[in-house]
C-alpha cells in the first residue's frame, strides 16, 4: 500500500477527453481502486507510533462529554475526523501545488509553541491542577471540543490534524506526487480525503465509546489515577510537539547511563501521583507528571546518537568523497518535524547488520527542517515532495534507478534494499 511506484502505477499520467465508452469505465474502475487504496493507507498510518500522541488528546476531549447518547458521540466523533480530514486535505494540495515540502511550514517555532501551550492547558485540566475561569467558556470551545458542540468537536480536529500533518507516510507522499506531476487537483482531493478518513477510522472508535468513561463509576481513587494517565499523556504529547526545539542532542549525549533512573522514576512518579491525590498536593502531583511525561519521551523518543557510521552534512563533500573512492552515496534527507526519519535512526541505523551494509555507501544526510537554496536545488533535482527521503546514487553521481525510499523501512527490509542497490549500482 504505502509503495510510491505501485500507487503511481494506479494513477494515470492524464485523463483522456472524450474516449469510448470503455475507457471511461476503465478511468472509473481505476479512480474507485486509487480511492480504495488511500483508504487503506490511510487506516494503516493511523496503526503507526507517529499517530499515538494523537489518541490520549482524543479520549481527553470525548471522555470528558457528558452526552449519554451514542449516536451524538458517533457524530461528534464524526465532526471530529472531517476536521482532521479538511486540515489534512487542504495541507496536502497546498503542499503538491506549491512544491513544498509537507509539513516545514508547521515546524515554525511559535506555532509548536501554540499547539504545546493548548495540550499543556489540557493536561492541566486534566491532572486538576487548576480549573480556569474562561474554561467554562473555552469548554464552549473547550467542552465544544470536548463533544458537547460539533463545530467544536471539528476545530479540534482540526487542531489535531496540524499535530499529524508533519508525519509523512509513504502512501501520503505517493498521493502528493501524483497531484504535483498531473496537476489533477480534483482527482487529488479525493485521493487525499479518502487518505484522511482511513487515518480517522480509528478516532471515530475512540470518539464513539469514549463516552463509555463516564458511565463507569466515578467512586474510587482509581479514577483519578486514569485522569492522571491521560494528563501525563497530554504532557508526553507536549514534549512530543517541541521535539524540533528541545536540545535533543544534549539529552542523546546524556541518554546511555539513564536507564535505570528513568525506569525508577516511572514507579516514583506513580507513587508520588497516588500520595497527591490521597492528600491533595497539587504541586507533587505537577511534577509526578511532569516528569512522568519526561521520562517516558527519553526512553521512546530520544536515543543516543550512531557513532560507528560517518555522514557528511554537505552535498558537495560527500560526492567528491565517494569519487575519490569509488564507492555508491546513499543521501538521508531529513527534518527535526519527521517522525518516521527519527525512526529510522532510532531502530533501523541501529540494526548490526544495516550499519554493516551502510558501511560500503558514503553517507550523507541533508537537513531540510529549513531548507535553503542549495536545498531546494537539490530537492528539486531528487523530485522531493515528503520526508524521509532517501536516494542511491553511484559514484559518477547518476542516480540508481528504482532505489529511492520514501518512507520508514524495519532493519530486515532496509539491509534487503541496501542489497539490491548494491546489485544495481554497477548496471549502467
Amino acid at each position: 500500500v504505502g509503495s510510491l511506484d505501485r500507487l503511481s502505477q494506479l494513477c494515470p499520467s492524464s485523463s483522456a477527453e472524450g474516449g469510448t465508452e470503455s475507457d471511461r469505465v476503465m478511468e472509473q474502475h481505476d479512480f474507485f481502486q486509487q480511492v480504495l487504496t488511500s483508504f487503506s493507507a490511510g487506516l494503516l498510518t493511523s496503526l503507526t507510533p507517529c499517530v499515538y500522541p494523537l489518541i490520549p488528546i482524543t479520549l481527553a476531549l470525548f471522555g470528558a462529554d457528558g452526552s449519554s447518547s451514542r449516536i451524538r458521540a458517533f457524530f461528534l466523533s464524526l465532526s471530529f475526523v472531517f476536521g482532521i480530514s479538511v486540515t489534512f486535505t487542504s495541507l496536502g494540495l497546498l503542499a503538491a501545488s506549491s512544491g513544498a515540502l509537507f509539513g516545514s511550514s508547521l515546524s515554525h517555532p511559535l506555532v509548536l509553541v501554540a499547539l504545546a501551550c493548548l495540550f499543556l492547558v489540557l493536561a492541566l485540566n486534566s491532572i486538576e491542577i487548576f480549573e480556569l475561569p474562561f474554561l467554562h467558556k473555552v469548554q464552549g470551545a473547550a467542552s465544544k471540543i470536548g463533544g458537547v458542540g460539533f463545530t467544536g468537536a471539528f476545530l479540534a480536529g482540526s487542531v489535531s490534524g496540524l499535530v499529524a500533518a508533519p508525519c509523512v507516510s509513504p502512501p501520503l507522499v505517493a498521493i502528493l506526487a501524483f497531484v504535483a506531476n498531473t496537476g489533477d487537483l480534483q482527482r487529488g482531493f479525493w485521493l487525499l480525503l479518502a487518505y484522511s478518513f482511513g487515518l480517522g477510522v480509528l478516532f471515530l472508535v475512540l470518539g464513539t465509546f469514549s463516552g463509555l468513561v463516564n458511565r463507569i463509576p466515578r467512586s474510587g481513587t482509581w479514577m483519578y489515577g486514569v485522569k492522571f494517565l491521560i494528563g501525563s499523556a497530554l504532557v508526553f504529547a507536549v514534549f512530543f510537539t517541541l521535539q524540533p526545539i528541545l536540545p535533543i542532542e544534549l539529552i542523546e549525549e546524556i541518554r546511555e547511563g539513564l536507564n535505570p533512573i528513568l525506569f525508577g522514576a516511572l514507579i516514583l512518579c506513580l507513587g508520588l501521583a497516588w500520595v497527591s491525590y490521597k492528600r491533595e498536593l497539587k504541586s507533587i502531583r505537577l511534577i509526578a507528571s511532569l516528569v512522568l511525561a519526561l521520562s517516558l519521551f527519553v526512553l521512546v523518543l530520544v536515543h543516543p546518537a550512531v557513532k560507528e557510521l560517518h555522514w557528511y552534512g554537505a552535498y558537495s563533500e560527500g560526492t567528491e568523497v565517494a569519487a575519490k573512492t569509488d564507492t555508491p552515496l546513499m543521501i538521508d534527507m531529513y527534518a527535526d518535524w519527521c517522525a518516521a526519519c527519527k525512526e529510522l535512526d532510532a531502530i533501523t541505523f541501529r540494526d548490526p547488520r544495516v550499519m554493516s551494509l551502510l558501511k560500503g555507501f558514503t553517507l550523507i544526510r541533508l537537513d531540510l527542517t529549513s531548507p535553503t537554496e542549495a536545498d531546494q536545488e537539490i530537492m528539486d533535482r531528487f523530485e522531493v515532495v515528503g520526508l524521509p527521503w532517501i536516494v542511491f546514487l553511484r559514484s559518477t553521481g547518476s542516480q540508481i534507478s528504482d532505489t529511492t525510499i520514501t518512507g520508514f523501512l524495519p532493519p530486515e527490509e532496509f539491509a534487503h534494499h541496501l542489497s539490491e542497490v548494491l546489485k544495481k549500482k554497477d548496471l549502467e
